[in-house]
């Protein structure tokens, strides 16, 4: 191992956590976490993605956060379900989700969220997942970025139905870097399931064209396998200039967010 490598490692271990205050909640995350707490805690991320998924979910609703990392959207989704309503979370590296499932505890809404240290996938089974040791949001189970700053992680896959046969949700979240065709089969029966319980599914989901190419994956077989599973429109959500635009599938770079209904 390199003196690199074996430096940020170090460093993960014995930095103090960080935790900052976000819509009334609190967030806890360690080194490899900075990022992303940063953007939170000035505002400055995923923006209009934010306002759309809130604006999506009413109390009583069931929402899936597959790629929950700190609990972010999971945190929003419980303040939105109420009581009634129930939040399933998916988290696979084993470090992020002991932060993910502080967070949910301290913020008192362990009653109506469930989490898994698990990643959602076609089988049920074990993969490897490729931990990023400096921006944690990176981590995939492709080899997406490679050199030091990765470390492999041995962990387990299922599908929704292995986890809940009945589960039919209103609101589906995906960030999985890359892994989002195999999270569209391992999701595909509690979709039919929604739909023929009257429901009109929405499905918030990454494209990255780096991500998904590691997968042998590209933004137009994520496009072709988001309509198969029942969706025909698919919007991108646009930060800039804080809107819903048409889906360039040329123009897809290292990542945009679509919301498909």
């Amino acid at each position: 191992m390199s003196l690199k490598k074996t430096a940020k490692k170090l460093i993960a271990k014995v930095v103090k956590t960080k935790t900052i205050e976000f819509q009334g909640m609190s967030i806890t995350g360690a080194f490899e976490d900075y990022g992303v707490l940063k953007a939170i805690n000035n505002n400055t991320h995923e923006v209009h993605f934010q306002q759309l998924f809130t604006s999506s979910i009413q109390a009583g609703m069931t929402v899936l956060d597959v790629g929950a990392h700190l609990g972010k959207y999971s945190l929003l989704a419980a303040q939105k379900v109420g009581d009634t309503g129930k939040v399933v979370s998916f988290e696979p590296h084993p470090r992020t989700f002991s932060y993910l499932k502080t967070n949910i505890a301290d913020n008192k809404v362990d009653k109506v969220t469930s989490i898994h240290n698990a990643a959602i996938s076609d089988v049920d089974g074990t993969g490897e997942l490729n931990a990023d040791l400096v921006q944690s949001d990176f981590t995939s189970m492709a080899a997406v970025r490679h050199g030091d700053e990765v470390e492999t992680i041995q962990i387990k896959t299922t599908t929704i139905s292995a986890v809940d046969s009945q589960l039919s949700p209103d609101v589906c979240k995906v960030d999985v870097e890359g892994a989002e065709l195999l999270v569209l089969k391992g999701i595909q029966t509690s979709l039919d399931q929604a739909r023929a319980q009257g429901k009109k599914p929405k499905l918030f989901i990454e494209a990255n064209r780096q991500a998904l190419s590691a997968f042998n994956e590209s933004p137009t077989s994520l496009y072709q396998a988001i309509t198969e599973c029942g969706f025909s429109v698919i919007k991108k959500i646009d930060e800039n200039n804080l809107s819903l635009t048409q889906v360039n599938l040329e123009d897809v770079g290292e990542a945009e967010n679509w919301l498909c209904t």
